[in-house]
């Protein structure tokens, strides 16, 4: 079966729905950065950059002082799309280290289905679901410092873009949550046992471990 052709995971519209708020998503989201050793290193390391580009571009502007030409103006346009580029790569750089594996998610939800629970998110163009059975579950961690679950089990994941769908069998996922502790208890409450609630522990467990999302 080609990986267009493929049948999507069922979703039932009748789930019990945990909404995540976008604002309150985009908080947590930029706690779990926040969150990574290097974090601040990378941050310091733009803003250094882009002060060097700027006494670097103030220096270009007193030479070309009076220039009219391109050629005399030159120093000063290479500086500003020099300080302009360098900034943006290292920011990039930043980013592909700290965000993973919540970088450009725009919604998160979780549903509680009768044999199981669906995390379902859209990051930039693709929307992607996770499905575990509820026999399949083997535990489930609660971080509330970073607002976000860990579910321990084989699953599915589903990947969808424009162009495709893609589905794999996963054994864990990170889950971040956008709804408050309320309905995060009352998510979790029939799961009993398997919820083992360990503050701090899952930022170090992804930088340990990594993830298959």
């Amino acid at each position: 079966m080609s990986e267009q052709n493929k049948k999507e995971l069922y979703v039932d519209r009748n789930n019990d729905k945990y909404l995540g708020d976008l604002n309150l998503l985009n908080r947590r989201k930029n706690e779990w950065y926040a969150a990574h050793p290097k974090y601040k290193l990378y941050r310091l390391l733009t803003f250094l950059v882009f002060g060097l580009g700027c006494f670097v571009i103030y220096k270009a502007y007193l030479f070309t002082q009076g220039g009219s030409t391109a050629k005399e103006m030159l120093p000063l346009h290479a500086s500003i799309w020099v300080t302009g580029l360098v900034t943006l790569l290292v920011n990039r750089l930043g980013k592909k280290v700290y965000e993973k594996p919540f970088g450009a998610i725009h919604s998160a939800r979780i549903e509680a289905a009768p044999k199981g629970l669906y995390y379902i998110y859209q990051q930039g163009m693709m929307m992607i679901t996770y499905y575990i059975k509820d026999k399949d579950l083997k535990e489930i961690i609660r971080d509330d410092e970073v607002n976000c679950l860990y579910f321990k089990g084989k699953g599915m994941l589903e990947v969808k873009t424009p162009k495709e769908i893609r589905q794999h069998s996963i054994n864990g996922i990170y889950a971040l949550i956008g709804f408050d502790e309320y309905d995060l208890d009352d998510l979790l409450e029939p799961y009993g046992e398997l919820v083992r609630v360990q503050p701090g522990t899952l930022r170090r467990k992804y930088l340990e471990e990594g993830s298959e999302q």
